[in-house]
């Protein structure tokens, strides 16, 4: 600690053993410096204050020695944030208490813009948040992402603060800088009853974000099936359902390799074949991203391998122009003893999705040669090291053809 307290005061004596003091909560310590007129006041490099450090590890009596003797609870150190900012992350209620009381500003805001509100809702600190706003912590307030209090809350799933905030009015389908409302960041978390919290106090359960998804489609992205589940069973919707742009939760769970979400998604009928307003289909999506485990599963489910999209491209175009191969994991995937083994004989690298992808897809039967409506194949569209593993693979597979033509002579 004193090493640390030397880096960030220098050699200013009085000061280093202010903040030591005030940090390790001595408040005999305070005192004794404080009369030997220590700066009650003095920044560190981090422009923090000796109350700072007290209010951070929760040290109310020594909040309450050092504002006797003048400590600035206004003072905001580099990120903008006040003592109250610190206190209110951290949870502890006397030190908010305490600046309350001598008045704080209930609704400084730091660098983010986050009020000591947001920061006690983004930490579930309810007895916090319920002493800032029984001061009059704005409701409204809006962080550099558009975040009212509600997001946070609703985000981190504390359901009680939620309440309390819908208790006083704050707006339910408020919007943030991306337009998801708090059910959607409720939907995203996972977070059940505080999503059918919002929903019974009035919460939009159709309303899209600024990239035309639902909560529903959020669900789905993230993972959560105890979202789809609820919307499916008590509000009507279906897992064929599409977002504004023509995908639906199986397109969305597959982009985002939610694999335990698409199995749930085909065991409850969604269909492998529907294809985005873009003509994607989910296979296109998870192959893009080099989703092994979901590409494995769709192919299991029927996927078509060749559908291709309004550009001509195949699940394998994309596989291949994604470009996520590194030299070392190409040769590691004809080598590997380790590693799963496919039916020509090549090893697969664990550590590398998009090899993996390609593999599964030729395995089966996706056509190599077909063009796309630039002309391109597949292989025409890699990388020069993705091409190297194209040739490999043919290379393969010519000579496995050649013994069993070799053996039907025989």
């Amino acid at each position: 600690m004193m090493n640390k307290v030397k880096k960030l005061f220098g050699n200013t004596k009085k000061e280093e053993k202010l903040v030591v003091a005030a940090a390790n909560g001595n408040l005999d310590s305070v005192r004794a410096l404080l009369g030997q007129g220590a700066n009650v006041n003095f920044k560190d490099q981090n422009g923090q204050t000796p109350l700072f450090h007290a209010a951070r590890q929760g040290h109310c009596e020594i909040v309450q020695a050092l504002l006797a003797h003048g400590a600035d609870m206004d003072i905001a150190d580099k990120m903008e944030r006040t003592p109250l900012h610190i206190a209110s992350h951290k949870g502890h209620l006397r030190v908010v208490n305490e600046f309350l009381a001598h008045g704080a500003s209930v609704d400084v805001k730091n660098e983010n813009q986050n009020t000591p509100l947001h920061a006690a809702a983004s930490r579930r600190h309810y007895s916090v948040a319920k002493a800032l706003l029984a001061h009059g912590a704005s409701i409204s307030s809006t962080n550099t992402n558009g975040d009212t209090p509600l997001h946070r809350a609703a985000t981190k799933g504390s359901l009680n603060i939620v309440k309390e905030l819908l208790a006083r009015g704050a707006v339910i389908n408020a919007k943030n800088a991306t337009s998801c409302t708090p059910l959607y960041r409720a939907a995203h978390g996972g977070h059940l009853q505080v999503f059918q919290e919002l929903i019974a106090n009035g919460g939009d359960i159709h309303m899209k974000n600024k990239n035309k998804n639902t909560p529903f489609h959020s669900a789905a992205w993230s993972g959560h099936w105890n979202i789809i589940q609820e919307l499916v069973k008590t509000h009507g919707f279906t897992v064929h359902d599409v977002n504004g742009y023509g995908s639906t939760p199986l397109h969305r769970a597959s982009r985002n390799g939610q694999v335990e979400m698409v199995k749930q998604l085909l065991k409850h009928g969604a269909r492998v074949d529907v294809a985005n307003n873009d003509g994607w289909t989910p296979l296109h999506r998870a192959a893009s991203e080099g989703h092994a485990l979901v590409v494995k599963v769709l192919l299991d489910h029927g996927s078509p391998v060749d559908a291709v999209n309004k550009h001509g491209d195949t699940p394998l175009h994309l596989a291949a122009k994604s470009g996520k191969i590194e030299f070392d994991n190409l040769k590691n995937s004809s080598v590997s003893s380790t590693d799963k083994t496919h039916k020509l004989g090549h090893t697969i690298s664990s550590v590398n999705g998009q090899v993996e992808v390609l593999q599964l897809l030729l395995d089966a039967s996706a056509k190599r040669l077909l063009r796309n409506k630039n002309g391109k194949t597949a292989r025409d569209l890699a990388n020069d090291n993705v091409q190297a593993w194209f040739d490999n693979y043919q290379e393969m597979a010519n000579k496995q053809l050649l013994q069993r033509i070799s053996k039907l002579w025989k």
